[in-house]
């Protein structure tokens, strides 16, 4: 019969894994706004400063987003940056200059990418239950014009966008929960 203590531990470890599991948050919610445009919606357990951090901590996107396979900072502090990455979801590496406003928005301009391909977004971070959750609405341009139209097709494009914001708004989501969850179970351990 195992000890009382190893028992503990046991169901502290459960414990543990029951918090770092995905909470059933609301997946984004995702339409269409024009025909070059999309917006996402999700709701997250962290505050507007807590995802801003996360989301412009741009070494770290390999980290926390599932679609970015390498990135580079060009230069730039982080409300001004150049990043470049290469994005599972877009098939290529991107360069886009950044607008930010510190916890409130996170704009950006592709400034090269695809042949043909002209982009521009931004997620804005509402505060949402007196600030300790946020509200994330981005919204994704992406035009292909000139020969590359011919290749993509406006229905391709607009799947490119759909992915992209889908993805980049559940990982932060997850992410955040997992910080979140790491955190509650350091206070109750300490």
């Amino acid at each position: 019969m195992p000890a009382i203590g190893s028992k503990l531990r046991i169901a502290g470890a459960l414990v543990a894994l029951c918090l770092a599991m995905p909470a059933y948050a609301e997946p984004p919610t995702v339409r269409e706004r024009s025909a070059d445009l999309t917006e996402a919606t999700v709701d997250i357990d962290a505050s507007p400063r807590q995802v801003y951090e996360a989301a412009t901590n741009y070494r770290l996107w390999p980290a926390l987003f599932t679609d970015i396979t390498s990135v580079k900072v060009e230069g730039g502090p982080r409300d001004q940056a150049r990043v470049r990455f290469r994005s599972r979801v877009l098939d290529r590496e991107v360069t886009v200059q950044f607008d930010n406003i510190p916890d409130r928005a996170i704009r950006f301009l592709a400034i090269s990418g695809a042949p043909g391909g002209k982009a521009r977004g931004e997620y804005l971070l509402t505060p949402l239950d007196g600030g300790r959750r946020t509200r994330v609405t981005a919204r994704l341009f992406l035009k292909i014009v000139g020969p590359a139209a011919m290749v993509v097709s406006k229905a391709e494009a607009r799947s490119m966008r759909q992915r992209k914001l889908r993805a980049d708004l559940s990982d932060t989501q997850h992410f955040m929960h997992k910080r979140t969850a790491a955190a509650a179970l350091s206070a109750k351990a300490g």
